[in-house]
């Protein structure tokens, strides 16, 4: 089933189906955490019904976004949500493989939420769209670390939430593809719980040094969330 939210930013809306993986609470993370300048290029890898692309477009409506997926009804939706928020440029969508999708140094940003699992793991149930945006189906780790760094220009930045408990590979991933980690910050329930994802800023041929971030605390000690996630949430 069809329907419309509110993206609480610049009265942006945005078409889902409650069929296919819905955005969650780590896509507008990442939006927050990726700090787009004006006029620069930005791809987003895996972009489903386009998000991440319409919560950076509604901070700088002067860059230029690019959303690529290999599910022709997710950029079918993010192509009506375009349409639907009166965006003429700034945004295309286009829907492909991410291993055939190659604009070699375009790239001043690229971003991804990519699945988050190996197949194989955790809780294999859903249809085949839940499937592809959960679990490495599609394309590995080491793909979509590829992809972002054959577009990526030099010095470009590569911003990604991912699963803690992987950083190892992570790490190695980038390492191999000649992305260094510069910046990480933990997410966490609350200040009592161990980080189940975390934000991290990689760049293309940079200098070694990781900048630690404070963790990003989401409820506070009475379940409430923090002032922090309130300004995320109403896209401050």
């Amino acid at each position: 089933m069809e329907r419309i939210d509110d993206l609480q930013i610049k009265g942006l809306h945005i078409i889902q189906d409650t069929d296919l993986f819905m955005f969650g609470t780590d896509s507008v993370l990442l939006a927050d955490f990726a700090r787009v300048k004006k006029n620069t290029d930005v791809l987003d890898i895996g972009t489903g019904t386009g998000v991440i692309c319409f919560l950076l477009y509604g901070r700088c409506s002067s860059a230029k976004y690019t959303g690529i997926d290999i599910q022709p009804r997710a950029i079918e939706l993010a192509k009506r949500s375009k349409a639907l928020n009166g965006i003429d440029e700034g945004i295309e969508f286009i829907c492909t493989d991410l291993k055939d999708f190659t604009r070699k140094n375009s790239y001043d940003l690229v971003c991804t939420n990519p699945p988050y699992e190996k197949l194989g793991t955790g809780f294999t149930g859903g249809n085949e769209h839940v499937m592809k945006s959960r679990y490495e189906t599609a394309s590995t780790l080491f793909d979509i670390i590829s992809c972002a760094a054959r577009n990526l220009k030099p010095k470009g930045r590569l911003c990604m939430v991912y699963k803690a408990e992987r950083i190892a590979e992570l790490t190695l991933a980038l390492s191999a593809h000649g992305l260094e980690l510069k910046a990480l910050r933990t997410i966490q329930k609350n200040a009592a719980n161990p980080p189940r994802l975390i934000l991290v800023e990689a760049i293309k041929g940079g200098n070694c040094g990781v900048k630690w971030h404070a963790p990003l605390i989401m409820y506070d000690n009475g379940g409430k969330l923090t002032d922090e996630m309130r300004r995320i949430y109403n896209g401050g």
